[in-house]
């Protein structure tokens, strides 16, 4: 458990996902789309204005400021990179193309 014995409890490693560089303005970045602050908030008012950033530096030009990134970090609403399974319009209409345009896998033949 940890305790006593001379043990030091391990940290665990973050996933890569929050590795990352707030002072290099050009780190790509994913929101959350859904604005997780509280309604009426300044906040929420910056939130909403910077969700779309692709970049920090986007982000941050328009309105959030490093603390909000941090916690947003800290919180799960941000990570670096493109998120996990996130695909553009042009992917989607290609699986969707490839699976006979019903956005479901085709009936196996077994």
């Amino acid at each position: 458990d940890g305790r006593g014995h001379g043990c030091r409890r391990r940290e665990l490693a973050m996933p890569r996902s929050t590795h990352g560089d707030f002072s290099n303005l050009e780190q790509p970045v994913w929101l959350q789309q859904t604005n997780p602050k509280r309604r009426g908030s300044a906040a929420f008012a910056r939130y909403d204005a910077y969700k779309g950033a692709k970049t920090v530096g986007e982000a941050l030009r328009a309105g959030a400021v490093l603390g909000d990134l941090k916690n947003d970090l800290q919180k799960g609403y941000l990570t670096f990179g493109h998120k996990l399974g996130a695909v553009d319009s042009a992917s989607s209409a290609l699986v969707a193309k490839l699976v006979g345009g019903t956005g479901r896998a085709p009936p196996s033949s077994a």
